[in-house]
């Protein structure tokens, strides 16, 4: 999460920005749905926790509505999805790439804010 964070990286098309709201939303459910074992949740920084995902998945939904047409961009997230879901599942699963590069992208994901 750090190196992401730190990385100066930030999304800079609507389809990046819909990658943001994938993963933020998927994380989302993965730790609202006891997904995420609770030994790893606890160790997690608070910017990774329950709270911080609700507040970051519905801002990128926020954004996004703002930004694209509502079909299009539902398509573009229905496109998204089953790889977000995978990375998350196999990352959760015994893969520490998958999951360091998880916690990477949602890092760069971490502010809708930030302006293109």
């Amino acid at each position: 999460f750090v190196r992401g964070a730190n990385s100066g990286i930030t999304p800079q098309t609507t389809g990046e920005e819909t990658d943001c709201f994938v993963y933020w939303s998927m994380w989302r459910f993965a730790i609202d749905n006891k997904l995420v074992p609770g030994d790893l949740v606890a160790g997690l920084p608070s910017d990774l926790q329950l709270a911080a995902a609700t507040d970051k998945s519905d801002r990128w939904a926020g954004r996004l509505r703002a930004a694209s047409g509502g079909e299009k961009a539902l398509a573009a997230v229905r496109n998204s999805e089953p790889r977000v879901r995978t990375q998350i599942a196999d990352g959760l699963t015994g893969d520490t790439a998958k999951l360091r590069n998880l916690f990477e992208t949602l890092a760069i994901c971490r502010n809708p804010d930030v302006p293109r």
